[in-house]
């Protein structure tokens, strides 16, 4: 039987005292953490392997917190991963700037080792949630392009000829207009126009 990968979870903080706080916290979890020190080291850490959830400092050597969500935001694979602001910072600007490089919840040091232990498992949970129904490119049922294999495969023409629509009440449409050979009126002349 295949034993399910442990999450990721990137600890991104420059105060090895801080780093050692959440691990402790988290001993009893089952998560792998990856720890680093610097907001450059985070995107390279990220990148190497997307985590399932990144605790990130604000105020970090380097690259900031700030400045490091902000690139990870705006990359393709790291794009939807959960950001948790870990720090000591409590100013309304200093979480409005935070929200707006796209982090996405923000805890206060010293935090609470209940609080942030259901924090993580709630984002945690999200994260693989998320993985689980855009990561596949087919409807499980129909075997049919979803969005993200629509999207994947419309990359690769600069001008589509034909896109696929979703038509809601189809039977109601085929019992108005009825059918034909090919199961569509086969000219403007077969539809019914008018009253009724």
């Amino acid at each position: 039987m295949e034993s399910q990968r442990k999450p990721l979870i990137l600890l991104a903080d420059d105060n090895r005292i801080n780093r050692l706080l959440v691990i402790s916290t988290l001993k009893d979890e089952p998560y792998r953490i990856v720890e680093v020190t610097n907001g450059r080291e985070a995107v390279a850490a990220a990148l190497h392997e997307v985590p399932d959830l990144i605790l990130m400092d604000l105020m970090m050597p380097v690259v900031s917190g700030v400045d490091a969500t902000r690139e990870l935001k705006s990359r393709q694979e790291t794009a939807r991963v959960p950001i948790l602001m870990l720090t000591a910072l409590n100013a309304t600007e200093d979480r409005v700037r935070a929200f707006d490089a796209g982090a996405t919840g923000f805890l206060t040091k010293p935090f609470d080792r209940l609080e942030l232990t259901a924090t993580i498992r709630s984002y945690i949970n999200l994260s693989l949630m998320n993985q689980r129904y855009t990561l596949t490119a087919e409807n499980h049922v129909t075997g049919l392009p979803n969005r993200v294999g629509f999207r994947d495969r419309r990359a690769h023409f600069t001008k589509p000829w034909l896109y696929l629509v979703k038509v809601d009440g189809l039977s109601t449409i085929s019992q108005l207009y009825g059918e034909t050979e090919y199961g569509v009126p086969t000219s403007a002349g077969e539809l019914p126009t008018g009253g009724g």
